[in-house]
């Protein structure tokens, strides 16, 4: 289980309800994650959240944090800050993006059923948050 620290309100996932919102779980990952510069950070407000994992890079790097060994990193495309667009040749690499980080999250015993590569790219509230529950739980 992921563990939040002795001083946190919170001191595992488990205190977590299912219901947790989508910044709940942000600042949970950001206070479990690595100290280290290579660590990702997600953003607590939602819309910003959703935002950034539109191209699956977050996702990956996420997990990867956790269990380097779950996904090749270097199979993930990169976009340049600010530079992904909605061609049709981008939308592919980001499904891709997306998928791996799915497939990556499965292998890792995630319960993810109906959660595609779509609901993360159009910013499914529900489905997004259910994702990052699952991994959540599974760290």
């Amino acid at each position: 289980p992921v563990s939040l620290g002795p001083s946190s309100p919170a001191a595992s996932i488990e205190s977590v309800p299912p219901s947790a919102s989508l910044p709940t779980l942000a600042a949970l990952f950001n206070a479990a994650l690595p100290n280290s510069p290579d660590s990702p950070v997600l953003p607590t407000e939602e819309a910003a959240l959703l935002a950034s994992l539109q191209d699956g890079v977050l996702l990956c790097r996420l997990i990867a944090a956790f269990h380097p060994d779950a996904l090749d990193l270097r199979r993930v495309k990169m976009f340049p800050s600010g530079q992904v667009d909605r061609s049709v040749a981008s939308v592919h690499f980001i499904a891709q993006n997306i998928n791996l980080a799915i497939r990556a999250a499965k292998s890792l015993g995630c319960s993810l059923f109906n959660v595609g590569a779509g609901d993360v790219l159009t910013g499914n509230v529900t489905m997004v948050t259910a994702l990052l529950y699952q991994i959540a739980k599974a760290f």
